[in-house]
């Protein structure tokens, strides 16, 4: 084989060593919809973090 095609190999290998665990991690990761009676009702009863991904403008949660 030579050295084009080695490089080449090489550079598929390590792309794929840099991708694949992110590519596991992901498949771990899990969300569920819910509907605001159901978030206030987990807020109130459950121990769980919540983040705000809304911009200033965006964050008017009255119905909380």
């Amino acid at each position: 084989m030579n050295k084009r095609c080695m490089l080449f190999f090489a550079a598929i290998l390590i792309a794929f060593l840099i991708i694949s665990p992110g590519m596991a991690a992901a498949s771990k990761c899990t969300y569920t919809n819910v509907i605001a009676c159901d978030a206030r009702k987990m807020i109130e009863e459950e121990d769980i973090f919540i983040l705000d991904v809304c911009t200033p403008t965006e964050s008017n949660c009255s119905y909380l």
